[in-house]
């Protein structure tokens, strides 16, 4: 239960999981959840038309959003199965990533959709191996544009003045930096990141990630 008069201004948005999100709606429209198998003979009262796939991947990378990543996970896992559990979306990734991106079964283990778990694997060629088969695919440039940019999102403070689209990691003692860089020679070349328990700061970390993209990007 959340209490308080709502902000003026500085509105913050937040995002919250219901586990009956069916009572939820029902509540808000003044009654109770009537479950039944007949189908409704008249129109509805009401429809609300959520967000398209392509708005929440954009709300999701830039800023890093953990909660959208877990939904977006597990909305993917009951499309292709049918089943909203975490071990249908691991089966589900773990057959995507193996059989059509081509990325080899000993780079990778999936435990969540936001990364968040210490269970998660992945290599920098596993992850570079995803970036050059969504830079040929159809919804290639939906992608990059959902993804983080130099002075954008996770990056806002990071990379100004490189051509940049990827997407940062971070966790304790972990930092990732992987995308695609523009390079001084015109090509376009993919880069991927991942220092572990470092003997550093974060920020040292990051500035040691971004000082290799920067190196990448003047390469002619």
């Amino acid at each position: 239960e959340v209490t308080g008069p709502l902000p003026e201004k500085d509105a913050r948005l937040d995002t919250l999981a219901l586990i009956r999100p069916d009572s939820a709606a029902a509540s808000l429209l003044g009654r109770s959840l009537m479950p039944t198998r007949d189908l409704p003979n008249e129109a509805p009262n009401y429809v609300h038309t959520g967000a398209s796939i392509t708005e929440l991947v954009k709300a999701c990378l830039p800023p890093s959003d953990n909660n959208i990543a877990e939904h977006l996970l597990l909305m993917g896992a009951s499309k292709k199965t049918g089943s909203t559990t975490y071990p249908a979306a691991r089966r589900s990734i773990t057959e995507f990533l193996t059989k059509t991106v081509g990325v080899v079964p000993t780079d990778f283990r999936v435990e969540d959709g936001s990364g968040m778990s210490r269970h998660n694997f992945v290599t920098t060629r596993g992850l570079a191996k995803l970036l050059q088969w969504s830079a040929t695919q159809p919804t290639a440039k939906l992608w990059r544009d959902a993804l983080a940019h130099a002075g954008t999102g996770t990056l806002a403070s990071r990379l100004q003045g490189i051509e940049f689209a990827g997407k940062t990691g971070t966790l304790d003692m972990v930092v990732g930096l992987s995308g695609y860089v523009k390079c001084d020679d015109g090509q376009e070349r993919i880069v991927s990141i991942v220092l572990n328990n470092f003997g550093c700061t974060s920020r040292e970390a990051r500035d040691v990630a971004d000082n290799i993209v920067r190196s990448v990007a003047k390469m002619k």
